[in-house]
């Protein structure tokens, strides 16, 4: 099949590709609801048993279910496809923001993030399987369960599925024209809690007040960013006490740290530490916990992915171009154990974890066909 006989196939199948869309968008499926995660195992899991997928549904210590799903070629190359089932919308959010289509766009809670990408991923498998290629030794597609509050219960599963791959495509949106991600900032969630005494606001000096303890600390802790290596450090939550005339004896703040270096991670641990050991309220105690997530920094690997994806819109005479993101995705698990991997190879979306989550139909097409080449000629950088 031609390229342009294989892109107006691409476009022909919007119809169907947008039905199949509003049914994922409509099994609403929080991260943590065991109902629809289980929902989404089951939708997904049927589309590829149908293209012949061997489809393993994993059960999480959290209730919910990660998806593997193996295909078997008959060429060289093993390729890792991920996209997660869940999102950061509450249930009850289709009946005020609904799936819909209008002047071009595609609206709905998680409808490119990141369900748009599974969709497109079981298309492009299944225009595959059309075209009966076969060269390649292994296609796995990865559904996980809880993407969106970093992946706890599915990242070793990733990180053993990509160590075994030659390469990894993360299906979340792209940016505009196309915009493929070649790296992105390490995410740090962070929690400073104090301790303190609590006792009537009219005998302060008796209590020891961890609110004040933790406006102390915030304060430090904004130090610990360093722009210079691409480090920020924001406080995000701060909470503490309950009523007016009452010490507090607890104050807890969160804090988001980004970092282009994960190595940046260890300092500001050891930093940390300096600072919860030197209180200024008497009578207080501080802790700091961190969860990590790796940074993908843009590399060598990264960027000859998306050379061989450049080249591929560039025959259709579409340009595509790179970018770096703030944010993370499982492409950051990925990367951290050496596999060259390339994201945002859906079609094109923007303000997701909003109720104006959008795609832009219009570059749906052309990143099917994108993703289907892609999958028959990359090659391991």
């Amino acid at each position: 099949m031609q390229n342009e006989e294989l892109r107006q196939w691409c476009f022909a199948e919007q119809e169907n590709f947008l039905k199949d869309l509003c049914t994922l968008v409509e099994v609403e499926s929080p991260t943590g609801d065991s109902e629809g995660s289980e929902k989404m195992t089951e939708r997904v899991g049927s589309w590829l048993r149908e293209l012949g997928a061997e489809v393993r549904i994993l059960q999480t210590p959290a209730g919910c279910y990660n998806l593997v799903a193996v295909f078997k070629g008959e060429g060289t190359r093993k390729i890792l496809l991920n996209a997660h089932a869940d999102t950061v919308f509450k249930k009850g959010t289709l009946k005020k923001n609904p799936f819909r289509v209008e002047d071009g766009k595609v609206y709905g809670p998680g409808c490119i993030d990141c369900k748009g990408g599974l969709v497109l991923g079981v298309y492009a498998l299944r225009l595959l399987q059309q075209l009966n290629f076969k060269d390649y030794k292994q296609i796995t597609f990865i559904m996980n369960a809880d993407e969106e509050t970093g992946s706890e219960n599915s990242k070793e599963l990733i990180m053993e599925q990509a160590k075994t791959h030659d390469l990894a495509i993360v299906l979340e949106a792209a940016k505009p024209e196309h915009g493929a991600c070649i790296g992105r900032k390490g995410l740090g969630n962070a929690t400073i809690e104090v301790r303190g005494k609590s006792v009537h606001a009219a005998r302060a000096s008796q209590g020891a007040n961890a609110l004040e303890e933790l406006a102390h600390q915030v304060m430090e802790f904004r130090k610990l960013g360093n722009e210079n290596k691409g480090t920020f450090v924001n406080v995000t939550v701060f909470s503490a006490g309950e009523v007016a005339n009452t010490i507090p004896d607890y104050a807890m703040a969160k804090v988001d740290i980004r970092v282009d270096d994960t190595t940046e991670f260890n300092r500001i641990e050891r930093e940390a530490a300096v600072l919860v050991a030197n209180t200024i309220v008497p009578g207080t105690q501080v802790t700091f916990s961190l969860k990590a997530h790796p940074a993908f920094p843009q590399n060598a690997a990264s960027v000859a992915l998306a050379k061989q994806l450049e080249q591929i819109y560039a025959a259709i005479g579409v340009k595509m171009v790179t970018v770096t993101s703030p944010g993370v995705s499982d492409a950051n698990y990925i990367a951290s154990v050496g596999t060259p991997v390339i994201d945002g190879m859906s079609f094109v979306g923007m303000n997701a974890h909003t109720k104006d989550e959008v795609g832009y139909l219009d570059s749906l097409p052309d990143a099917l066909f994108a993703l289907t080449k892609f999958l028959m000629c990359v090659q391991k950088p």
